[in-house]
């Protein structure tokens, strides 16, 4: 039986020296814990959207916030696996990270101070 071994890259893409399918899980991840927390202080008056076309979307209600949000998302970050060895896929990853990372962890003490559920 022929081993399809041959057919798999030979080195996976990394970004950051961590393969880039882990970078992408964790921007989706932050990206919806992001979308949920928002959701959730906006349903208890605690907080707002500061971004317009989110804010529109949330207006036109939660479903169609939280899958624009996610599918757009997915779609950055699939370019960013797809193209990881680019610089700018570099560049994405830590935008990204330095965006999402800041606001979970406000959504998280904001939510824990208030009392509010995560």
């Amino acid at each position: 039986m022929r081993s399809f071994r041959r057919f798999l890259p030979s080195e996976q893409p990394r970004l950051f020296g961590i393969r880039a399918q882990t970078v992408a899980l964790v921007v989706l991840f932050l990206a919806a814990i992001d979308s949920l927390a928002t959701i959730l202080a906006l349903r208890n008056a605690t907080g707002r959207e500061l971004n317009p076309i989110m804010g529109w979307l949330m207006q036109q209600g939660e479903p169609h916030f939280l899958l624009s949000k996610l599918l757009l998302t997915a779609l950055c970050v699939q370019w960013m696996v797809y193209r990881a060895s680019h610089p700018y896929a570099r560049v994405a990853a830590l935008v990204g990270l330095a965006i999402y990372v800041p606001i979970v962890s406000l959504h998280i003490v904001n939510n824990l101070l208030i009392g509010m559920p995560l």
